[in-house]
């Protein structure tokens, strides 16, 4: 049990360690376009961001509150 934990930490540290797709579209428009179109990309994933972490909080509120409709606390 420990072992399986440790080996998903240390996947988890690797995957946040690692820079994604948005930091590389991001630093390839800063480095190859107008910084306007930078600044743009990084405000939309920004944007999609809040709206996805915004959903995710609102679809667990669902769950929790159906959960305590139908007993299952």
């Amino acid at each position: 049990m420990l072992s399986a934990l440790l080996a998903v930490g240390i996947l988890h540290w690797v995957v946040l360690v690692i820079p994604g797709a948005n930091v590389l579209v991001v630093s390839t428009l800063a480095a190859h376009s107008a910084r306007t179109a930078a600044f743009f990309a990084g405000f939309g994933i920004t944007a999609v961001a809040t709206i996805w972490s915004a959903l995710a909080v609102l679809g667990v509120r669902l769950l929790f509150t159906s959960a305590s409709e139908v007993g299952l606390r």
